[in-house]
């Protein structure tokens, strides 16, 4: 119950903020002195000649917006304000404002001021000086309305009476005019029919947020069900681009379900902290965009690891092994938290949790490996008890078993330089080698977009075709690729390209290297972002291509 009324007041401060937004353009009102002398003007006259004069003003287009502009404030003690019911003025009574809250407003009179409605419909039948406005509801006009008329999320129904003297705008709805309504300064739709149903999404409002749930049943809810179907389908194909690190993350939140919940917790409380750390210094202000972008990325890959993880004890229960693929997992237990979700209170208790436990094993995940990198310890194989990290175990596998086939023991990760530059030794495999990381990747690939894009700038004349400096970049990756096995930019930071099997690079490979560069770019550069937080420090070019970067040596030829 606690919650559900949390929700609601959450739901109405957001509503209430939506609606002084959508009034916050409208006209100034009148200065103090017009408000003074209007106040004065009204006190000497009886009330019966001030509703003669009001009606007189009506009637005449000339001091219209004089009646709108100048006497809209004259006197707050009329106001009507309603909560949790309708709102009516009766015909032949006057009011200033009228609000209706979880209600309709509707204004059979005289309304001084503006008519506002939130989670209800507003009807204008009588004159009304200020606004009409509906937040997550409709507005029927058949009367003058001296202001705007505003809908969010509902519709605009203008009759034959209807004669609005400034703008018409409707936020995901529908405007019916009237031939002999009049409209005299136009109409503006914001993302009209066709984007979403606004019927749909005062239902999915009332009947899921208020009732604490994210998924609700109903007609005119196919753009929810179609979106939560869609992100089901994210979080499945992330968990077959990154099967590993999908796997690795499950495994964080299967042994420290409780630990994930608090790093996320702790997460939660010091981002704001860290944010105006870094807003308070010239260079941070640069890297709060990527810091932003980070925990998006954490918070996505967070939801496709507690999905996976709900979905392997299922599998766990069913046949007692291990599940057959991340994704599988992910997929199941999608389908189970959306059941969930259809719960009153529960569904969105659940929503909650199951956010911030994916996003504190996602942390707990990338701090155990910064841990490890920072102690210098071996990253133990996809076989080693006590867990494992599989972004390394690829490469470092087929290193060890070439030294291990020579008769020798397998060499850890950090004695593989060593190794591949002593003067007797087989060499090892390039995927042996260590891995660079996200910053040193990128420094080199910076070093390659200025090259490219000089020599455009002077070859072709290049000004604002980003298409020709993109198809550049990746003719010039792939032939520095195949031909050096790097490019400019990894000469100058050591590094390397290399496949996975430890065979040489071919056209095919380098090609299709090249277009995933393209693709990793034009995803917000979340394939380059990957880097930071892929085990292995894989782009999403390098898993569509089977390839790794590494960094050889000082003094290892690569020209």
């Amino acid at each position: 119950m606690m919650t559900t009324l949390a929700t609601r007041s959450a739901l109405v401060t957001a509503l209430l903020a939506l609606t002084l937004a959508a009034l916050a353009w409208l006209p100034a009102p009148a200065s103090a002195a017009d408000s003074s002398a209007t106040a004065n003007s009204s006190a000497a006259a009886p009330a019966d000649s001030q509703a003669d004069d009001d009606a007189g003003n009506w009637n005449n287009d000339n001091d219209w917006r004089g009646f709108g502009r100048h006497r809209r404030l004259h006197n707050h003690d009329n106001d009507l304000v309603s909560v949790g019911h309708d709102a009516t003025v009766p015909a032949g009574a006057q009011t200033d404002s009228l609000v209706a809250v979880f209600g309709s407003a509707s204004n059979n009179g005289t309304a001084r001021q503006d008519v506002v409605s939130v989670f209800g419909d507003t009807t204008i039948n009588g004159p009304t000086a200020g606004s009409a406005v509906a937040v997550l509801g409709n507005v029927i006009i058949n009367a003058d309305v001296g202001e705007d008329v505003v809908a969010v999320l509902g519709n605009v129904t203008l009759g034959p009476a209807a004669h609005v003297h400034g703008h018409v705008v409707s936020v995901l709805g529908t405007v019916t005019q009237d031939p002999a309504a009049i409209v005299e300064e136009g109409v503006e739709r914001v993302l009209p029919e066709g984007f979403t149903s606004a019927e749909g999404v005062r239902h999915w409002v009332g009947h899921g947020l208020m009732l604490g749930r994210p998924l609700v049943i109903g007609s005119g809810l196919g753009w929810l069900w179609g979106l939560s179907f869609v992100l089901l389908a994210l979080y499945t194909l992330l968990a077959l681009l990154f099967r590993e690190a999908t796997a690795h993350c499950i495994e964080t939140l299967n042994d420290n379900p409780g630990m994930s919940l608090i790093i996320a917790i702790l997460a939660v409380l010091l981002t704001p902290l860290l944010l105006f750390l870094l807003a308070v210094t010239i260079v941070g202000i640069l890297v709060i965009p990527i810091a932003l972008v980070l925990m998006f990325i954490a918070g996505i890959f967070g939801k496709t690891t507690v999905l996976g993880w709900i979905g392997g004890r299922c599998f766990g229960l069913r046949s007692g092994h291990a599940v057959p693929h991340p994704a599988a997992a992910v997929l199941v237990g999608g389908l189970i938290v959306m059941l969930v979700y259809l719960v009153p209170v529960l569904g969105f208790m659940v929503f909650i949790l199951l956010s911030l436990i994916g996003y504190g094993a996602v942390l707990y995940a990338l701090l155990n490996r910064m841990r490890r990198s920072t102690s210098g310890g071996t990253a133990p194989s996809a076989s080693t008890p006590g867990g494992a990290d599989p972004g390394l175990s690829s490469g470092h596998s087929a290193g060890a078993a070439a030294a291990v086939a020579a008769g020798g023991a397998a060499p850890s990760f950090a004695e593989a330089p060593a190794a591949a530059a002593a003067p007797h030794a087989e060499p090892l495999p390039l995927s042996t080698l260590p891995r660079p990381g996200f910053w040193v990747r990128m420094g080199a690939l910076f070093i390659d977009v200025l090259i490219v894009g000089v020599l455009v700038k002077l070859l072709a004349n290049w000004h604002d075709d980003n298409r020709l400096f993109l198809l550049a970049l990746a003719v010039y990756g792939a032939v520095m690729w195949k031909v050096k096995g790097t490019t400019i930019g990894g000469i100058m930071f050591d590094l390397r390209v290399a496949r996975l099997d430890s065979r040489p690079l071919d056209w095919p490979t380098v090609s299709v290297r090249a277009l995933g560069c393209i693709l990793s770019l034009c995803a917000l550069g979340l394939g380059f972002i990957w880097i930071a937080v892929d085990a292995g420090h894989q782009a999403w070019h390098d898993k569509l291509a089977g390839t790794i970067v590494v960094r050889v040596p000082k003094g290892t030829p690569l020209v």
